[in-house]
């Protein structure tokens, strides 16, 4: 399979065996492998550059892989990522909604179909950074964890200083903080001053219904669909071009 840029997996597994068959799957759809064989090692590497995928075991010998996968997702990391296991019952509960559960012994067939399945997920996305996965028009994505929090409030303000047009891709959040409505009013105020737009893609149901009254009280902008901000990018660049044309025109004909 040719491919146009370097595509990386990051395979998490202590069983030299299990890690061997995990490699030539994954080799074999066109990946450069990078392999650790312990939580604390696949943490460093993954902290450290960019994968495609993350192939993690549950039960590594100093901690959890389910737990790595969890506050990656809670930092606003979206890699796609499965899990592997031979206790899959226990631990299914246990992964954030989205990543898929491997059982021990591996079945090629499954094991292939999932790797195939975790690169068509991150093809759909634009660039390496895992936490601003893509742009539609003038705005940046950035895909916001299941829990909304402080923390990855900060990753998203930080986002406002390379970029002002910013789009929250909310669809799997399920919960926010108290603090994420007053702190969304004061980032859009931010973009605003400098002729940008914060904006929130909603998930569906109940909880869409929730933030989008939680960004209409704090007048942040919403739409339901990625696709839709590139309409709204275009009516609001129109908006501050005529602004900026009737000023100028205001400016030269005053005495």
């Amino acid at each position: 399979m040719t491919r146009s840029r370097v595509l990386r997996a990051l395979l998490i597994e202590d069983e030299p065996l299990v890690r061997w068959t995990l490699r030539r799957a994954v080799e074999s759809e066109g990946l450069d492998v990078v392999e650790a064989s312990s939580l604390a090692e696949g943490a460093h590497l993954w902290e450290q550059g960019a994968f495609t995928l993350v192939l993690t075991d549950y039960r590594l010998p100093d901690g959890s892989g389910a737990a790595l996968l969890r506050i990656r997702r809670q930092h606003g990391d979206q890699t796609p990522a499965a899990c592997i296991t031979a206790e899959s019952e226990r631990v299914a509960g246990e992964l954030e909604p989205g990543i898929p559960l491997l059982t021990k012994p591996l079945d090629p067939t499954v094991l292939r179909q999932t790797i195939h399945d975790l690169i068509a997920e991150k093809s759909q996305t634009v660039g390496t950074d895992s936490s601003a996965c893509r742009t539609v028009g003038p705005f940046e994505i950035m895909s916001m964890p299941s829990e909304w929090d402080d923390v990855a409030m900060r990753h998203l303000e930080s986002r406002a200083t390379g970029s002002s047009y910013l789009a929250c891709d909310c669809r799997m959040v399920s919960r926010w903080d108290d603090s994420v409505g007053p702190a969304l009013e004061t980032l859009s105020d931010r973009l605003r001053r400098r002729n940008g737009c914060l904006c929130v893609i909603l998930p569906p149901g109940p909880v869409g219904a929730a933030l989008a009254a939680l960004c209409g009280r704090h007048k942040v902008e919403t739409v339901a669909e990625a696709e839709d901000l590139e309409r709204l990018g275009r009516r609001h660049v129109s908006q501050v071009e005529r602004t900026a044309l009737l000023t100028e025109y205001t400016s030269e004909v005053q005495p």
